[in-house]
């Protein structure tokens, strides 16, 4: 198993494979792919909406979504639970939340900065698992292990856009 760090360039999320994807470059020059198909995002509602929301979910199977245990707290200092849940069924799980006005803190954010948030990914990572060839890519890991860490990218490129009104 390689641990190998990088940086970060692009994160997608593929809702109907239910996969998240990361591109980038490794410290040492050589570019990578990451697939991983492990990663539930989850978001946040008061602890006060724990009886609706397990109610809601009970009703709902399909929603596929779990009530979990969490530290976190609203800003007003309430407690929070967290709702864990697939990706593909992600929109319809806000919708039915908001449906019961179940309020979603999180709720609001694409998948891909939720699973940089989760992950704690702000550029640098350390990736740590078994890699292959790529065919566009040096390196293709399917469900590492990553870690978010400081870094400073080997990128050769830029790309600045610039918008102007005229």
């Amino acid at each position: 198993m390689e641990k190998l760090p990088g940086f970060v360039v692009s994160i997608s999320v593929s809702l109907p494979k239910s996969q998240v994807y990361l591109v980038g470059r490794l410290m040492d020059g050589r570019s990578f792919a990451v697939a991983d198909t492990r990663w539930k995002p989850s978001l946040l509602i008061p602890e006060s909406c724990v009886a609706a929301a397990g109610a809601l979910l009970q009703a709902r199977p399909a929603l596929c979504a779990r009530l979990v245990p969490s530290d976190f707290s609203s800003f007003q200092g309430a407690p929070c639970c967290a709702v864990e849940g697939a990706i593909p069924q992600w929109a319809s799980l806000l919708e039915n939340l908001a449906g019961k006005g179940i309020e979603a803190y999180r709720g609001d954010m694409k998948l891909k900065d939720l699973y940089r948030i989760d992950r704690g990914i702000m550029g640098g990572v350390t990736i740590s698992g078994i890699s292959r060839p790529g065919k566009r890519v040096d390196l293709v890991f399917v469900d590492p292990e990553i870690c978010g860490v400081e870094a400073i990218a080997p990128l050769s490129w830029i790309s600045i856009d610039i918008e102007t009104s005229r």
